[in-house]
């Protein structure tokens, strides 16, 4: 239990000083032609692409709650693929042939027939999909993070298993989205973008695969 504790808080600071560290970095960087802007009249847009530390956070306290590294390393992959869409412009069928190829390695994890896996793995793409659309969204995005996790966890409970690995990793989940929220609460300072969405998704379709496996 004081595991799972410290993984869920590890994981909130990370999100929380992690984004604050991009804040203030993409700051420096960033020189605004809006003089209402730069005279502090107007407060400046959400930064976009800023969910890099959402996904570490994520990355690393699903590391410490023994999630398959099977599951992790696709993490990495998906969110370099959204580095390179924020330099070249990479084509639709690009993208989702790589999250079919990351869903396809992330389903030999579960225990299902072959039929069952088509369903899951369609299951799966449409979780990527609908977490995709959150992107450019202020408060949605960490706040279903929030409501699955907790879902998932209650459930665990429900079943006697708390503390297991499954409540471990929903609420490492949980614990980056409060982080997350923090920033992404409206007015929003950032967006989390692909590079914070789409892994997001990924884990979310992870985590609602394994709690369906165990009903």
């Amino acid at each position: 239990m004081t595991e799972t504790i410290i993984l869920a808080f590890s994981a909130f600071f990370i999100a929380l000083l992690g984004t604050r560290w991009v804040i203030f970095t993409l700051k420096k960087r960033a020189v605004s032609p809006d003089i209402d802007i730069l005279m502090g009249r107007k407060n400046p847009p959400p930064f976009a692409d800023a969910g890099i530390a959402l996904t570490f956070a994520l990355i690393i306290g699903l590391l410490g709650a023994d999630a398959p590294f099977i599951i992790v390393f696709p993490m990495f992959l998906l969110a370099g693929m959204a580095l390179l869409a924020g330099i070249v412009q990479l084509p639709n069928a690009v993208k989702y042939a790589v999250y079919i190829a990351v869903i396809v390695v992330g389903l030999t994890v579960f225990d299902f027939s072959a039929s069952q896996k088509i369903i899951a793995a369609i299951f799966w793409l449409l979780v990527i999909a609908s977490f995709s659309c959150l992107k450019n969204t202020e408060n949605y995005l960490p706040i279903i993070m929030i409501i699955i996790a907790i879902c998932i966890a209650a459930m665990e409970i429900w079943a006697e298993r708390f503390p297991s690995a499954l409540a471990t990793q929903s609420l490492v989940f949980s614990g980056s989205g409060f982080g997350f929220f923090w920033w992404n609460t409206k007015p929003a300072k950032v967006f989390a973008g692909e590079i914070g969405a789409i892994p997001v998704g990924f884990v979310a379709g992870y985590l609602l695969l394994m709690m369906l496996a165990l009903l």
